[in-house]
């Protein structure tokens, strides 16, 4: 479990964000964050109360998921989720979701299938963000490898909710806009 601080610096052309600090949060037990048992009910858990907060400092009630692709690391990706947050108007959450990449280039296979291991994970977190946070909107951005995480896990919650229909099952997980970026299908 981990908290970053970031910080801007106004350039010239454009904001450029760093991370500052980088620390395990002792009071959190790793397990708040565990969130591949969708069937469990997180709504008193510490990362529900900050993007409920966050998204009440704003007009919208909107989160944003970003799943990075391979090839890459914690730092970069939190970097490039707290850029999409600033250029996006600071308005709802962005939420980065890290899976477990090698960020080797020359470990492709291997970041595929650590990505592949990773949807039903992604699937548990759609369905707690949809159910705890309150969010009107669930907007995901995926990048390369981590396409596939997204795609298996839509496709999941549709077979498992069979029952519903698309308007209905829209209704139920809040899934606004899905945008892949260098798809890796």
């Amino acid at each position: 479990v981990l908290r970053e601080t970031l910080t801007s610096t106004p350039g010239k052309r454009k904001t450029r964000f760093e991370v500052k600090k980088i620390e395990l949060c002792p009071e959190l037990p790793v397990d708040h964050y565990a969130l591949d048992h969708s069937h469990e009910n997180f709504s008193s858990h510490p990362w529900v109360d900050a993007l409920k907060k966050r998204m009440d400092q704003g007009k919208r009630r909107d989160i944003t998921i970003f799943v990075h692709g391979y090839n890459t690391d914690l730092i970069p990706n939190t970097e490039f989720a707290a850029q999409m947050d600033h250029y996006g108007g600071r308005d709802g959450a962005v939420v980065s979701f890290e899976w477990p990449s090698t960020g080797l280039l020359t470990a492709y296979a291997a970041d595929k299938g650590n990505a592949s291991y990773c949807t039903r994970v992604f699937r548990g977190v759609i369905a707690n963000i949809a159910r705890e946070t309150g969010a009107k909107r669930v907007n995901i951005v995926a990048h390369s490898a981590g396409t596939p995480i997204v795609v298996d896990a839509l496709r999941e919650l549709r077979l498992i909710n069979r029952e519903l229909s698309p308007a209905q099952l829209q209704q139920k997980f809040h899934i606004s806009k899905v945008a892949l970026a260098a798809a890796d299908m």
